[in-house]
């Protein structure tokens, strides 16, 4: 009975391992993957370092970093440097989640909105911003993506900025 569980449990950790290791491979090859382990490294050793090195790069190179590092480490570091600055950003990260094909990516784009709007208190009252993130969910709750989770979190989220603030 011993010998069996102890089978069983190396047979999972190998399985696991492997796993991770797949999750790992797949990962690094994602678009912001380099990018991020090059800020990576560098907070590590100072995070001013790290946080310059990322204010440098192109607003659409952040959105790439930020969400590989929120999708794959699951690094939170990193999204909330998309915030800083983040009035100027605000037209690149709206036209981000009109074409990111993910709504996870979308979801999390809308929650750097939520931020920037938190110091800006700009975005909740533009109706033009608020109408392009609600026709997004619109025409995403039809057909097989009507049960979608991560649709209806994206559609809570443009929900909540919508109503930030009134």
């Amino acid at each position: 009975m011993i010998e069996q569980m102890l089978k069983s449990l190396i047979l999972f950790t190998v399985m696991s391992s492997l796993s991770l290791a797949c999750q790992t491979a797949a990962c690094w090859n994602k678009p912001g993957a380099k990018v991020y382990k090059e800020i990576e490294q560098e907070w590590s050793v100072n995070d001013q370092l790290a946080k310059k090195h990322f204010a440098s790069l192109s607003f659409d190179e952040q959105i790439t970093v930020a969400l590989y590092a929120r999708r794959c480490p699951d690094d939170p570091r990193i999204m909330p440097l998309l915030e800083v600055g983040g009035e100027e950003k605000i037209p690149t990260i709206v036209n981000r989640i009109e074409t990111e094909p993910l709504f996870f990516e979308k979801g999390q784009l809308v929650l750097s909105l939520i931020g920037i709007n938190r110091r800006c208190k700009c975005i909740s009252s533009d109706p033009e911003i608020i109408r392009r993130l609600e026709s997004i969910a619109e025409s995403s709750y039809g057909g097989s993506r009507k049960s979608d989770s991560y649709v209806k979190l994206y559609n809570d989220h443009v929900i909540a900025l919508k109503h930030q603030f009134r």
